[in-house]
């Protein structure tokens, strides 16, 4: 078994900083939900990707709601509408919508690649006229030999559909990737489904590096807020202090890792939301995201009293006690705090890894058990 202090001090730290990162995740998930950040960053890159009208813009902006054309609305596009307006509009997709009202902009937020190919080979029938009929009835022909020569004539007939189509793409980027796409499917509809779903997953994959890398910005702001605001309200969102406290304290100490035993050995989501369970059906539900049940398991926990004090006297306003944050007072606070900030950026879920690394490093294994 490994003891040591350094190792307590760390895992209290890492605690502290899962809790408030839980509140972080909460905030940011919260944000993305009602502004519908996600969707419009989708369509955003649609618009790009099909339209080439459109480049992609920064996440501030989406908060904004700009650009205000970034979410389609109506299933009935114009007849002069764009690539994705029509991909939109399609069976496949529309089958995805699940809003009240027609007029509502879309918030689909995820397009899985086989929808995404299947709807552009459904916009590429609309737009050719429909799949070409089988053969007709082939009187003294054997039946089964007709029913064979009729499946491979449709197939023909939509892979030079989706031919056709392709080539009458305006110029842009759109069709010469597509083009490509079908050079290499020897003109096989099958192989040109599987292209364009790789193509598509390629352009997902780095449409969500930038997402990630312009929603940690966010999170860092959000961080910094709930660092101070939770120093403003007495709770202990100073690092610097609050390792020192933790180095200080022996009984703090063996509280706190006594819950983050308790926390990473138990499930934080059904203690802190426990679900209904039907007898007739056997199914569970919950109206709370995983985040805020974490939150509400780790408030269970008796061994975490987690309003450790901070410099400030108890009986401080919030405001005097935001005053200690000021550089030229209290330089060290701030610096502590802002680390917490910045930490608790990462999201719950890095945190959460860690600390159950952590506690398995100090009860003699790789990993705490789950």
């Amino acid at each position: 078994m490994l003891n040591s202090v350094w190792l307590d001090i760390a895992i209290g730290v890492v605690l502290v900083w899962f809790l408030f990162a839980l509140a972080v995740s909460a905030i940011n998930e919260g944000i993305a939900k009602v502004l519908a950040l996600r969707s419009k960053n989708l369509w955003t890159a649609l618009r790009q990707m099909l339209d080439g009208t459109e480049s992609p813009k920064g996440l501030l902006r989406s908060v904004a709601g700009l650009p205000l054309k970034s979410r389609p609305s109506s299933p009935f596009p114009a007849a002069n509408a764009s690539v994705s307006a029509r991909l939109y509009a399609t069976h496949t997709v529309q089958a995805l919508e699940l809003r009240s009202k027609p007029s509502q902009k879309t918030r689909i937020e995820h397009l899985p690649a086989s929808v995404f190919s299947h709807a552009l080979i459904e916009l590429a029938m609309k737009a050719e006229g429909g799949l070409v009929t089988a053969v007709d009835d082939a009187g003294g022909i054997d039946a089964a030999a007709a029913q064979v020569e009729g499946a491979a004539a449709q197939v023909k007939g939509a892979a030079d559909q989706v031919r056709s189509y392709i080539d009458n793409l305006p110029p842009g980027p759109l069709r010469s990737q597509l083009q490509s796409v079908l050079a290499g499917s020897t003109n096989d509809l099958v192989q040109f489904r599987d292209g364009v779903e790789r193509w598509f997953d390629g352009q997902m994959t780095r449409l969500s590096r930038i997402y990630r890398a312009q929603v940690h910005v966010i999170l860092i702001l959000i961080g910094l807020v709930v660092a101070v605001a939770s120093f403003g309200f007495g709770l202990q969102s100073d690092s610097l202090q609050l390792v020192s406290q933790l180095q200080n304290d022996q009984n703090v100490r063996a509280a706190v890792v006594g819950a983050a035993s308790d926390a990473v050995r138990g499930d934080l989501i059904k203690e802190g939301c426990p679900t209904t369970d039907t007898s007739s059906t056997n199914t569970t539900s919950t109206t709370s995201t995983p985040a805020a049940c974490q939150l509400k398991g780790l408030a269970k926990l008796d061994k975490l009293n987690f309003a450790l004090s901070n410099p400030v006297p108890s009986n401080a306003s919030f405001w005097e006690r935001i005053g200690y944050l000021t550089p030229w007072r209290h330089f060290y606070t701030l610096l502590g705090v802002l680390i917490t900030g910045i930490a608790i950026s990462f999201g719950s879920s890095f945190w959460f890894a860690l600390l159950k690394r952590l506690v398995g490093l100090r009860s003699g294994g790789g990993t705490a058990p789950s």
